[in-house]
């Protein structure tokens, strides 16, 4: 099976859709709350940005998953098990890279 150029630019237009949209969340967020201001409304930002990780994440293991069915699909002589989705970044994952 060969992945057309087709095929991977609409994969790689979702990803950057995923992405994009949780980036203007995350930003629009922080350019509306003013996060910084105590120990609460950092928690506060870091547990939005979890949420926002946790919802972007698993549509992006979405798109992943259906792309790989679809050429497992088409490309294996023999059966291959279905996709999993990769897991989304832990609490401790996003606080470490919101305080950078």
């Amino acid at each position: 099976m060969i992945i057309t150029d087709r095929m991977w630019d609409r994969y790689i237009e979702r990803l950057r859709n995923v992405n994009q949209k949780a980036a203007q969340e995350v930003s629009k967020y922080l350019n509306t709350h003013e996060w910084w201001t105590n120990n609460a409304t950092k928690k506060a930002a870091v547990e939005y940005c979890y949420a926002i990780a946790t919802k972007y994440g698993e549509a992006a293991a979405a798109a992943a998953c259906d792309f790989y069915d679809v050429v497992a699909d088409v490309w294996a002589q023999q059966f291959v098990p279905p996709a999993e989705p990769a897991t989304t970044a832990t609490y401790g994952e996003v606080a470490t890279a919101f305080y950078g």
